[in-house]
């Protein structure tokens, strides 16, 4: 056996547990970066289209959108052509969280990547890219 997987998901926990700890330190964590980063990209997504696009349901959405929203950093909003549809906007406070993470979250990618060649980097990418691209084809 050639251990990739446990390698990989070896790997991920350790990533993803020190992001988190940076995170929490600026006053955010990882579902919360997903939701404002993508918001800041995107806003004005809806629900489900936040969900598709952070890979999460959309219950575990709402609960996070709500924590968000008691917190002032995001606001949903009524489609004016569609009254049946929520559109999720950020707030100033969210915008500025937001920055923090960002930067948060750039420091952290610098770190990731530090000792590796941009060759590395863009190898590393490019078999991400097809790591998913497999993975999206068996479940579909």
């Amino acid at each position: 056996m050639k251990k990739i997987l446990h390698n990989f998901l070896s790997t991920a926990k350790q990533v993803r547990l020190r992001f988190e700890a940076k995170l929490a330190e600026a006053g955010g964590s990882v579902p919360i970066w997903l939701v404002l980063n993508t918001l800041q990209d995107s806003e004005g997504m809806t629900q489900t289209q936040l969900a598709e696009r952070i890979h999460i349901e959309c219950p575990t959405l709402t609960r996070h959108l709500d924590r968000l929203e008691a917190s002032d950093l995001i606001e949903r909003r009524n489609d004016p052509e569609d009254r049946r549809i929520t559109r999720i906007y950020l707030t100033a406070k969210g915008c500025s969280l937001h920055s923090e993470l960002l930067a948060v979250a750039e420091r952290f990618e610098a770190q990731l990547i530090e000792n590796l060649t941009d060759v590395q980097v863009a190898h590393l990418n490019q078999v991400f890219d097809q790591i998913r691209i497999n993975f999206d084809k068996s479940y579909h």
